[in-house]
């Protein structure tokens, strides 16, 4: 009987600890504010796509609405992509996501729905079935106007 209850309690516990890990699988490893200016336009960032799946660079600024951005990822990496968001929650849990995570287009450019705070996502891996990522160098190219 305190076999099984030591079993039971060492079980929730490993639970527990999984449980704390989670938030931390899906996060940005790289977190940049960004500034853009009517001199300035655009901004070129580089770095190392992560090599695992669920995790990102991101890049955040400040857009009023009706603003365009413009977005050029250049990487050896087949399965890298970029999404763009809505951080500051002015639009619907379903609607903040302004451009959707897509490998086949690595260039785009969209209108901001809303004056807010907006984050570029660059993601090294999108599906868990290919192992990780070669962990390759890139850059992003990003334009406000």
């Amino acid at each position: 009987m305190l076999l099984r209850a030591a079993i039971r309690i060492i079980g929730v516990l490993q639970i527990i600890s999984l449980l704390s890990l989670v938030p931390g699988m899906c996060q940005a490893q790289v977190e940049k504010n960004i500034t853009f200016t009517k001199a300035k336009p655009t901004v070129t960032l580089h770095g190392k796509l992560t090599r695992n799946i669920g995790y990102y660079d991101a890049y955040s600024f400040r857009a009023r609405k009706g603003q365009r951005i413009s977005v050029k990822l250049t990487t050896t990496e087949p399965d890298a992509s970029v999404a763009i968001y809505e951080i500051k929650q002015e639009l619907g849990p379903d609607e903040d996501q302004i451009v959707e995570q897509n490998i086949t287009k690595r260039v785009f450019s969209a209108t901001l729905p809303v004056t807010s705070e907006y984050a570029v996502q660059v993601y090294g891996k999108t599906s868990d079935t290919k192992g990780p990522t070669s962990g390759a160098t890139y850059a992003i190219e990003i334009t406000l106007k």
